[in-house]
């Protein structure tokens, strides 16, 4: 694993998927795993608790050389000791720029609670969803507590990982430039897709649930 690309819980992963591929990373996306059975169920007993076990993470993440990540998809000491070379991108974001993703995000995983009688993925992304949020805001969603751990677990990240493995991305100030220099990259030659360049919630629905929900749900019902 080359690069880390860490961020609160929204709805813009196929963003940062997509300026790593332009990056040319392979990486893996924790939305990928809530299509095998298996690694959501080896997700939930391995990683997002405190002990340690002996896993094969290489190949839970298919081997890519880029992972995306919300901060409470697992304990960061963790990544930290399984990848202690890693480059790891912050998205350091204030709760006035967080709180429309995060209401978009809580609207969306409503939605796919409906999906979740016909749909087994739905189910397994609203669970995985809902559980992330909880681990993160300690189930308290007002604003007062969302600020405080927005501020520590963006405090958390710079502690553990070494300054000259991070960036540390402010809202949506941030071009190929900043990117390219960090990661010792060419600047690609394509517009670069920004977290905060939410597109309509139609076109989200479209991006997460067609081409996710609907190629794939047949397989694994």
């Amino acid at each position: 694993m080359k690069v880390i690309w860490l961020s609160l819980p929204d709805l813009n992963g196929e963003s940062r998927r997509k300026t790593l591929e332009a990056l040319g990373y392979a990486p893996f996306d924790l939305v990928d795993m809530l299509f095998d059975k298996q690694k959501y169920i080896d997700w939930n007993t391995y990683m997002l608790t405190d002990k340690d076990y002996d896993y094969d993470w290489e190949s839970f993440f298919n081997n890519s050389d880029a992972l995306t990540l919300m901060y409470s998809d697992m304990p960061l000491n963790r990544f930290i000791k399984l990848y202690p070379d890693c480059k790891v991108i912050i998205e350091s974001i204030s709760y006035k720029e967080y709180a429309p993703r995060l209401k978009l995000y809580r609207s969306f995983m409503k939605f796919v609670k409906k999906l979740s009688p016909i749909i087994m993925q739905a189910d397994r992304t609203y669970t995985a969803s809902m559980k992330a949020l909880r681990i993160l805001f300690h189930n308290d969603f007002s604003a007062f507590n969302i600020q405080k751990q927005i501020r520590i677990s963006e405090e958390e990240i710079m502690r553990l990982v070494p300054k000259e493995q991070q960036l540390i991305l402010r809202g949506d100030e941030y071009e190929w430039k900043d990117l390219c220099d960090f990661l010792e990259k060419p600047i690609p030659n394509t517009p670069i897709s920004k977290s905060g360049n939410n597109n309509s919630y139609t076109s989200i629905v479209k991006e997460i649930l067609i081409n996710k929900f609907v190629k794939s749900w047949m397989w694994y019902l």
